[in-house]
This record gives structure tokens, C-alpha cells and sequence, in this order.
């Protein structure tokens, strides 16, 4: 089975999947969410989460960062790895590094606990919002293979000019140009260090992560204000994903 998820254009047609272990929390957000005209599933585990996502069809995923068996981070971006499903973390491990680590890999948004219901329905529809019909969907496996795999259809080649982060004029080196089109491919999703360098780099030239670093740093800087809204972020250990940044998107 694989992961899937459809956004709906309307709230009270959105099925969210509720990843919490606390019976109290959950209770609240499951009578929280069906006042705001969602429909849920419940897991009490991250395994049971993953266990759902692959049975389930679901349009979001409103998660706790700790869990009984492993920690929120990791199941971010376990999700992350096969699907875009939306995802908001609601929890009390509210610290500032912790809302970083979770939208760094890949949460669109974190609420803090305690919260305001009307707040996290207002979240969550924005969430929604800003989520096309289809962006959820399983990366199929050419998606995950190696520099030799055809992308996707309306991908971008490496080098390619005709990125939408570069329509306001912005200039790039071809080695800035190339690695934003490798994540481009794949946008939102996360694409994996020892991809990028395979296929930034022929075997027999230098290759390393601190080159990578050096490119994302001048793409970013390049970045910064452009009408895209696009932002590179890290996924600590992983690799790294293009997406929206989120003060563009709400």
C-alpha cells in the first residue's frame, strides 16, 4: 500500500489522521476537529500512524512530537520520505529548536500546546489551502532512484533555465542553476545528500557535503525576496527540500 492523500476543497470533506497518545488530548482534538467539520482516524503510536498512512487515505496528519515508541522528529521524516501529506504538529514540546527541528523536516505547521481550538482550525484550514489536489501523493519509485531515473513529467532537467524561483531575473551560477533544478524535481519532497553529489559531480571529480553547503548557502541568499517564495530548507542528516517558505505561503 502506499501513502496517499487528496486535499479537499472543502473542510467538512477533509479526513485528518490524529497521532496522539495522551486519551485526554485526544478526545479534545478529535471533538475539536469534528466541530470544525473534519472527519479522523486515530493512532496512538508513530507505528500505528505509519500503519494507517499505508492503509488509509487520508488529507492531513495532525501529529504529537512525543510519542511512546519513537520520537515525533523521526516520524516526520519517516513520513516525509514516501509522502507530502500535510502535516501540523500539535505539542507541548513547544521549546524554539523544536519547532525549527519539525518544520526543518518537513511539518507545514506546529501549534502549540495549550492551544486555541478556533486557532488550530484556522491553522489547519490554512494548511489545506495552500495544498493543490494531488500533492499528497506516494512518490512513485522513479521519483526515488538514482541520477540515471527520467523524472517526473514537467520536471526540470539539471541546468535547466525556466525555474519559477528564477523568473524575477535572478542570476545563478550553472552549479547553483543545476542543484536547484535536482530539488525542483522533486519540490516539497526530500531529496537525499548522496543524490545530489552523484549527480552534481562525475565519479572522478570532487565530490562532498560541504560543497553542497556552500551551494545551498548562495542559493538561499539568491533566494531571499524572490517573488517564488521558494526556500531551501536542511533535513538534519537526510538531505534537503525546496518548498514554499511558510511567512510566503500563509
Amino acid at each position: 500500500m502506499s501513502f496517499e492523500s487528496s486535499v479537499s476543497s472543502k473542510s467538512s470533506l477533509a479526513h485528518l489522521l490524529l497521532i496522539e497518545d495522551e486519551p485526554a488530548i485526544l478526545h479534545i482534538l478529535e471533538a475539536k476537529l469534528q466541530y470544525g467539520g473534519f472527519t479522523s482516524g486515530i493512532a496512538e503510536t508513530g507505528m500505528a500512524g505509519l500503519d494507517k498512512l499505508s492503509d488509509t487515505r487520508y488529507d492531513g496528519v495532525v501529529m504529537d512530537m512525543g510519542l511512546p515508541d519513537f520520537d515525533g522528529a523521526l516520524l516526520i521524516k519517516m513520513i516525509r520520505a514516501q509522502s507530502n501529506v500535510p502535516i501540523v504538529v500539535v505539542s507541548g514540546h513547544g521549546t524554539e529548536q523544536n519547532k525549527i527541528t519539525a518544520l526543518d523536516l518537513g511539518a507545514d505547521d506546529y501549534v502549540g500546546k495549550p492551544f486555541l481550538p478556533g486557532e488550530l482550525l484556522a491553522r489547519l484550514r490554512a494548511v489545506l489551502r495552500r495544498r493543490q489536489p494531488g500533492d499528497g501523493t506516494t512518490t512513485t519509485a522513479a521519483s526515488h532512484a538514482g541520477p540515471d531515473a527520467r523524472p517526473a513529467a514537467g520536471a526540470l532537467p539539471d541546468g535547466a533555465a525556466g525555474s519559477p524561483a528564477l523568473e524575477d531575473g535572478s542570476s545563478m551560477a550553472p552549479l547553483e542553476r543545476k542543484l536547484l533544478s535536482i530539488l525542483e524535481e522533486r519540490i516539497d519532497k526530500v531529496v537525499t545528500l548522496e543524490e545530489i553529489t552523484s549527480r552534481m559531480w562525475d565519479e572522478d571529480k570532487l565530490r562532498g557535503n560541504g560543497n553542497i553547503r556552500v551551494l545551498v548557502a548562495q542559493i538561499r541568499r539568491k533566494l531571499v525576496g524572490n517573488a517564488s517564495g521558494l526556500e531551501i530548507y536542511s533535513v538534519r542528516g537526510v538531505g534537503y527540500r525546496l518548498a514554499r517558505r511558510l511567512e510566503a505561503a500563509a
